[in-house]
């Protein structure tokens, strides 16, 4: 899996989805252009989302 370049992420930011950067890295974007990381380790093979939204993307909206 490729990881997310600075390029893929602004791109990314007009088009509504989930990307994935690799290791259980995540990138949602939703349809208003907020975003936010998410981290998806797994522990006893039950995976727990852990959301880290970022003062870099406008608006906290995941």
């Amino acid at each position: 899996m490729k990881k997310l370049t600075a390029l893929a992420i602004k791109t990314a930011m007009a088009h509504p989805g989930i990307y994935q950067d690799g290791d259980g890295l995540f990138l949602k974007v939703d349809k208003r252009g907020g975003a936010c990381w998410l981290l998806r380790p797994q522990r006893d093979g039950k995976r727990q989302d852990q959301r880290q939204c970022s003062p870099v993307f406008r608006r906290r909206t995941c």
